[in-house]
């Protein structure tokens, strides 16, 4: 979904890291940031356009650039399943 600063994150949902830990806090969220990312997740202008969109989607991530401070970028990616978007007031 794009964020407050219009790049595209993806927050994951897995059990194997102790939550509250550095490492499942650095893990929490992935940023997306280009045009690439964004089509592979279906973003386009009319999705750009809501205020805030949602989706289920499944990912193979390869490799992961983490900027303390910043967010962690996955290095390769590739979108395996995405649900359609909803408006995130309906979920």
């Amino acid at each position: 979904m794009p964020g407050p600063d219009g790049n595209v994150w993806f927050v994951p949902q897995w059990s194997f890291s102790r939550k509250r830990s550095l490492f499942s806090l650095t893990m929490a969220e992935f940023r997306f940031e280009t045009e690439a990312e964004e089509k592979a997740f279906r973003v386009g202008e009319r999705l750009r356009s809501r205020e805030c969109s949602v989706a289920t989607a499944k990912i193979r991530v390869r490799g992961f650039r983490i900027v303390l401070g910043d967010g962690t970028y996955p290095l390769r990616t590739e979108v395996l399943e995405i649900s359609p978007y909803k408006d995130c007031s309906t979920r």
